[in-house]
């Protein structure tokens, strides 16, 4: 009964670790975009 208990656990967590991985990645590529996207504005206004 314990044991399956700490499995449960054990993929709670694991659910919850790779979860935040990918949320994290997520939000990084998103924050990229959003910094990246007004250099890109301006160097296409530029090279127009």
């Amino acid at each position: 009964m314990v044991n399956q208990h700490l499995r449960f656990v054990n993929g709670a967590l694991l659910a919850l670790f790779t979860l935040t991985i990918h949320y994290s990645s997520f939000v990084i590529h998103y924050l990229t975009l959003i910094s990246a996207a007004p250099c890109l504005g301006t160097a296409a206004v530029y090279f127009s």
